[in-house]
């Protein structure tokens, strides 16, 4: 009843508040409104600026002088993504083996923790920035702004309820996951594919739709993709959502290597670099250079280790100590003798 429930509130677009004899609606705000709430926030921030209080990037700075963060927090839950979606493949690959798929999504959660308290470092001393105080006040004045009598008129709060109006909100905004719960099952699954046949969804153009109402509607596209993929999962899969993001994952990376691989057979048809064992690239940026490692063969990126591996053990290395140049060259010096040897 509770998933009905949400969801015929991201229907309609309104959320019921009711005390006692006072019966209220909290509509989402549309697009005329967030437009002005941008108003509230420009003025907001530039009040928050002429009063002294810190920007984020200076907020920041504060953090790393007084050691409660660094870049460094965010580079290592970048790589516990990372990590989470290694997991997610895992845990897709182990679908039709219950006990270590348990173990797995154990282990997914655990990281996901670890990945919040990485960013909370930094993301808790937001609100006490120009820029998290003026998003708060920005959310505040739609919220306020969105509440409505019984009759749909526009509905005056006092100072007493207010504070009440903006709790009750808060605390019971949809989250991401129930609503992606929602758009694969019913009743939503049949209104969604009876309106893709009449052209009609929510009663309203989608450039009105609300943020939940096009949450639902990507993650319902994102079913519909599953579902028609030629290579479309078992059920089993895409009920369990981090097996089903496994799926996803798996075949996003994929994808990127088969592009990957048709770029460099594009890449070797120049005759300049064909026939080259190795192609230098030029980069302007550490994530340039990670795009062009990404170009290298799973051989070539072991040798890019090994040689990595060789500079930190020696510190100077000349290019015939590197293990691949010596067998390059031996299997080199091999042939030679043989083609002398059948030439006698």
């Amino acid at each position: 009843m509770k998933i009905e429930r949400d969801l015929y509130r991201i229907i309609t677009d309104r959320l019921q508040f009711a005390r006692g004899d006072l019966f209220l609606y909290i509509e989402e705000p549309d697009p005329e409104l967030k437009m002005f709430s941008y108003t509230i926030y420009d003025s907001v921030y530039d009040d928050s600026m002429r009063a002294g209080i810190p920007t984020i990037a200076e907020m920041e700075e504060l953090l790393l002088e007084k050691d409660l963060w660094t870049p460094l927090d965010d580079r290592m839950a970048e790589e516990k993504r990372e990590e989470v979606e290694n997991l997610k493949i895992e845990a897709f690959d182990s679908y039709f083996k219950p006990k270590q798929l348990r173990n797995i999504k154990f282990r997914i959660k655990s990281v996901e923790r670890d990945i919040a308290k990485l960013l909370s470092k930094r993301m808790q001393y937001r609100r006490e920035t120009c820029e998290g105080l003026a998003e708060d006040e920005r959310r505040t004045w739609l919220i306020l702004n969105s509440v409505k009598d019984k009759d749909g008129k526009k509905y005056k709060l006092g100072p007493s309820e207010e504070p009440e109006i903006i709790e009750f909100y808060l605390e019971n905004m949809i989250d991401p996951q129930k609503i992606r719960f929602i758009s694969k099952s019913e009743p939503w699954r049949s209104m969604w594919v009876s309106a893709e046949k009449s052209g009609d969804l929510f009663g309203k153009p989608s450039t009105q739709f609300s943020d939940y109402q096009l949450s639902l509607c990507s993650n319902s596209i994102m079913y519909d993709n599953v579902y028609q993929s030629p290579e479309c999962p078992p059920h089993e899969v895409i009920d369990d959502d981090d097996c089903l993001d496994g799926w996803l994952i798996k075949q996003r990376k994929e994808r990127e290597s088969t592009t990957r691989e048709n770029a460099n057979k594009k890449a070797m048809t120049n005759p300049k670099i064909a026939n080259a064992q190795e192609v230098f690239v030029k980069v302007d940026s550490p994530e340039d250079a990670q795009r062009v490692f990404d170009m290298n063969s799973e051989r070539g990126k072991q040798i890019i280790g090994q040689r990595a591996q060789k500079i930190e053990e020696k510190g100077r290395v000349k290019q015939g100590d590197f293990e691949d140049v010596a067998m390059s060259e031996q299997i080199k010096a091999n042939q030679m003798m043989l083609q002398k040897l059948r030439g006698r």
